[in-house]
């Protein structure tokens, strides 16, 4: 009998002790490398255990077990961090369902960790935003802290004493102002303009990546906005608040332009989903805000009509500007993803074992597929080839299921591609689909976006069809965004191999080269989508609940 059947063996003992408590059941999976994390530390609503971690953590589910208190009532996050004593380690989060006092939730809270720095300022907060521009590196940040060591579940331990935090950085070294190279990068933080050596080449003319740093107001690189379907060249970002307090560790999972262009939507770990105003250069809050349970997965109706945003159990459907709820469509979990079909009047969305088709107005699915296990993402085509939407699933098998949707009610498939990948753990993470529904994009876990033409020709996807993000293939890409006029590709890749926190990076397609790259992000690159015209882009940032946005 292994340790987790021990643990449980030993759960049933003491749960006469416990009965007034809940117990959330999560089952954790990380990659290869996480073979000598030593910690795991999950929080739920207040609540903290730190398990200690002999064999460290795999891509095979391990299961641990948090009691929280009678009163945590109602679907709750759950968050979750691995620690090996260093500032690279792992983060991820998930959902639960806590339907009474002393319950035992199942199935199991399923969560995929993602590298991080452990050692980033979840600190301060921007009331409208932060001003983007060169300078130096800024300094080093204090280490935190060590994690302290607790009994896992099944030995009794109290969870360990967690470490006081460390001894924060007073400044550091300043930054020479990062690599040259083809673009450049300018160092991070620092006074606007005074530090980091910009690139010689530039990328399409771009000079170097910019770093961050300066404040509020002026923002240097923001000139003229550039012609319609022309990328920005990341000269003038700016990051927004999705969830001002830092200290709830909020992922952006979603973001989404209206098809007119004048709204943002962004989605976040927090349940709730924002609706901003965009006027082509800038983000202002609005005050609609929902709160739903869930990841935040949201998208528009193309038509501009709808908005629909996915929770745990249900798909909620929105009039845009009264914001009024219109029938909540009926799923069996926490949504993973949602879509519209072209006609406006179906929604297509996945959790982790559906995938359903609704009409508006309808609760129930008029289309369903089960047997899904893994699933990353949704990515759902705006156009119908010979009849037919593609429609892909990412899974973290390095499998990508491909369905085919043709109105009203008819779901095919899965025509199932393998990426010819050689690592043991490679999974999919991210999905795009071409404007003209002909090519599909799936990113994994090192660092690669894998081009395959639809409908399929090959149920193998070759190495030569790859894009390569990160040529140390050591950055996840976690989200995926074509461009209106299909010509673009951008990538959101989460931490790089120097542990910095990830970049954003616009694609030629047909090339497969580099337009343009962003190396200052404040926190990790999540989700990504471009501006109807196509020459603005928003990133939603893991971490600290941050959108970053790129207009020219």
């Amino acid at each position: 009998m292994g340790p987790v059947a021990l643990g449980f063996a030993w759960l049933a003992l003491i749960a006469s002790c416990k009965q007034k408590d809940s117990l959330v059941i999560v089952a954790v999976t990380a990659d290869s490398m996480a073979s000598d994390v030593t910690s795991l530390t999950l929080a739920v609503s207040g609540t903290t255990q730190v398990f200690a971690l002999h064999s460290g953590l795999s891509d095979t589910a391990a299961t641990f077990g948090l009691y929280v208190p009678s009163d945590v009532i109602g679907t709750v996050k759950v968050t979750a961090t691995a620690s090996r004593g260093t500032c690279l380690g792992y983060k991820g989060e998930g959902i639960a369902t806590l339907m009474s006092a002393g319950v035992t939730t199942n199935p199991a809270t399923q969560i995929m960790l993602r590298h991080a720095d452990l050692c980033g300022a979840d600190a301060g907060t921007d009331s409208g935003g932060t001003g983007v521009g060169g300078g130096g590196s800024g300094g080093t940040t204090g280490t935190g802290g060590i994690v302290g060591t607790g009994g896992t579940v099944g030995t009794g331990g109290t969870g360990g004493i967690v470490g006081t935090g460390g001894i924060v950085g007073t400044g550091g070294i300043v930054g020479s102002g990062g690599a040259g190279g083809r673009g450049g990068i300018v160092g991070t933080g620092g006074t606007p303009g005074t530090g980091g050596i910009v690139g010689t080449g530039g990328i399409v003319g771009t000079g170097g990546v910019v770093g961050t740093g300066g404040g509020g107001g002026a923002r240097p690189g923001c000139g003229t906005t550039p012609p319609v379907g022309t990328p920005p060249s990341f000269a003038c970002c700016q990051e927004y608040d999705h969830e001002s307090n830092c200290a709830n560790d909020t992922a952006v999972w979603s973001v989404a332009f209206s098809p007119d262009g004048t709204r943002l939507i962004s989605g976040g770990g927090d349940g709730r989903v924002k609706v901003w105003s965009f006027d082509g250069s800038k983000l202002t809050a609005t005050s609609q805000v929902f709160s739903v349970p869930g990841y935040g997965y949201a998208a528009f109706s193309p038509d501009g009509q709808h908005l629909a945003i996915g929770g745990y159990g249900t798909v909620g459907v929105y009039t845009v500007g009264t914001w009024a709820a219109g029938t909540a469509l009926t799923i069996g979990d926490v949504a993973y993803g949602v879509a519209f079909a072209p006609d406006s009047q179906h929604v297509i969305s996945v959790d982790p074992y559906n995938l359903y088709v609704h009409a508006l107005g309808t609760a129930a699915a008029v289309a369903t597929t089960g047997g899904q296990n893994n699933v990353s993402a949704l990515a759902v085509s705006k156009t119908a080839v010979s009849g037919q939407l593609a429609v892909a699933l990412p899974g973290y098998d390095a499998t990508g299921d491909i369905y085919s949707y043709a109105a009203p009610s008819t779901l095919t498939g899965p025509s199932v591609l393998q990426v010819a990948s050689s690592d043991s753990s490679e999974q999919l993470l991210s999905a795009a689909i071409s404007p003209a529904g002909t090519l599909l994009a799936l990113g994994d876990y090192y660092g690669r976006v894998w081009l395959s033409s639809y409908p399929t020709a090959s149920a193998t996807i070759p190495t030569t069809s790859a894009l390569i993000v990160d040529s140390n293939l050591y950055q996840g890409v976690q989200g995926l965004a074509f461009s209106p006029n299909g010509s673009y590709l951008a990538a959101a890749a989460d931490l790089t191999e120097d542990d910095a926190p990830g970049t954003v990076t616009i694609w030629s397609v047909a090339g497969k080269t580099l337009y343009a790259g962003y190396a200052a992000t404040t926190y990790s690159p999540q989700s990504i989508a471009f501006s109807p015209n196509g020459n603005a882009i928003a990133v939603g940032e893991y971490d600290c609940g941050k959108i970053l946005l790129c207009t020219n």
